[in-house]
């Protein structure tokens, strides 16, 4: 439970600082040393977080469905801390840049923080995660991105980057892909059923 908690602070003292999520190799550089478990692998602190924010998806679902916050100290302060990165108003524990912070003369006005909240939601990046559980995941995406790898010169950049998506993002291309594979399966049956069609057309002005 302490590691969970360390790993949940730095997370956040990251978040708020600089607006972006805190790579697993800059976690284990910051609290390996100090976990019950030293010498921590990458796998293992990358499965450490991945529970943690699916904990706290879970917890969240329960609590907007009538259930109650965790009853247990330690673990509602994990789920505190994990609604200050993962949570929906995550956003608003970012601090301001520095010049903002120096006195109240530099307001930010309710347009610019729109743009920067938009901003931010396009650009903070997702945990990453291993090629081989986005293909379990989303096998139809993964080969599309796989095509694209072996198509373009810079192909290793585009599957670095699908490392980094959404879940949500995936689900919605995993989708739309598995609905253009489906049609174009359709379309090939109705061409050759065409072509069938024609054959035995031209076949019977050959009688």
């Amino acid at each position: 439970m302490d590691d969970e908690v360390k790993i949940l602070e730095v997370l956040v003292a990251h978040f708020k600082s600089h607006g972006t999520q805190l790579n697993v190799e800059g976690i284990i550089a910051a609290v390996g040393d100090s976990l019950e478990r030293k010498s921590i692998k990458y796998s293992d602190m990358y499965e450490k977080v991945r529970r943690l924010k699916q904990r706290y998806e879970v917890t969240t679902k329960k609590v907007e469905h009538g259930g109650d916050l965790p009853a247990k100290e330690d673990d509602l302060r994990m789920y505190q801390l994990s609604s200050e990165i993962w949570g929906k108003n995550a956003k608003e524990y970012v601090s301001a840049p520095a010049s903002q912070n120096k006195g109240n003369s530099s307001k930010i006005t309710r347009r610019g923080r729109l743009r920067k909240i938009r901003w931010m939601n396009a650009t903070v990046p997702s945990i990453r995660r291993e090629h081989v559980e986005l293909q379990s995941l989303y096998p139809n995406l993964a080969s599309f991105v796989k095509g694209i790898e072996l198509q373009h010169a810079c192909g290793s950049t585009f599957k670095r980057a699908f490392e980094f998506i959404s879940d949500d993002k995936a689900c919605t291309l995993e989708s739309k892909i598995k609905k253009q594979k489906i049609a174009e399966v359709r379309m090939q049956l109705r061409l050759a059923d065409t072509k069938k069609e024609v054959a035995n057309a031209l076949l019977g002005l050959l009688d």
